[in-house]
């Protein structure tokens, strides 16, 4: 199996900026960071940055994710600092939403306010009608999809309500800080923004996200960790 470094380092970064959501789930990262370790030609500062993050993880399995949320790991911050600071603008933002809306974001992009499962008012669904909003990390993204699961129409527990996560390349995306949330890296850009280079998750996803081009999800068979989606 072909392990691309960029990948697996944007994928270390999101694991370690959010450990609390399954901080329990970290062998297939061990596992392909090992793979990348046994390339010769790797370069020494993305080798460090991966020995570093393969320690991180190992100490993160034997916590519970609970952990996470009442005491700050300054070591878990510094390492992903510094991949981030490596990766740069090469990253990736992202939404979360429900499979049935995939055919729609495909055919039109992402539009501002094509969702109405929020019932916000005033101010803030004035901003909702102008902007898309983002995470920084797919794992924080899985709550804005699981949300969106749970308030979208239709029957419970089909294919259509199906939590689902987009990513986007960040190159190119002007984001903003969204005003109305309680954490300062979320993120929103405004106007329609096109689904072109997206890809996208489904199901309860845990551990290593794999991911699909949202082009072909009409097309292909696609398999998450926990789940199978014939599309």
């Amino acid at each position: 199996m072909r392990v691309d470094l960029r990948d697996l380092l944007i994928e270390c970064l999101d694991a370690l900026r959010v450990p609390a959501l399954d901080c329990n789930h970290r062998a297939e990262h061990l596992k392909r960071i090992e793979q990348v370790l046994e390339n010769d030609g790797l370069p020494s500062e993305a080798r460090s940055l991966l020995v570093q993050a393969a320690a991180t993880f190992r100490r993160h399995m034997k916590r519970h994710p609970a952990d996470f949320w009442f005491r700050d790991d300054r070591e878990t911050g510094v390492i992903a600092q510094a991949i981030a600071n490596y990766i740069g603008d090469d990253g990736f933002f992202y939404h979360g939403t429900v499979f049935r809306r995939l055919r729609s974001i495909l055919d039109e992009g992402l539009v501002p306010g094509a969702s109405r499962v929020w019932g916000l008012k005033g101010e803030a669904q004035d901003v909702l009608r102008q902007y898309v909003f983002f995470e920084p990390t797919w794992r924080g993204a899985v709550n804005w999809a699981d949300t969106a699961s749970r308030r979208a129409k239709g029957k419970k527990g089909t294919l259509a309500r199906s939590p689902v996560i987009i990513r986007l390349p960040m190159r190119g995306l002007q984001a903003v800080r969204d005003p109305f949330a309680r954490r300062e890296d979320c993120l929103m850009v405004k106007g329609k923004v096109s689904a072109e280079q997206a890809e996208f998750t489904s199901g309860h996803v845990r551990g290593f996200a794999r991911w699909a081009p949202l082009t072909e999800a009409m097309l292909s068979r696609f398999e998450s960790d926990t789940k199978t989606l014939v599309i």
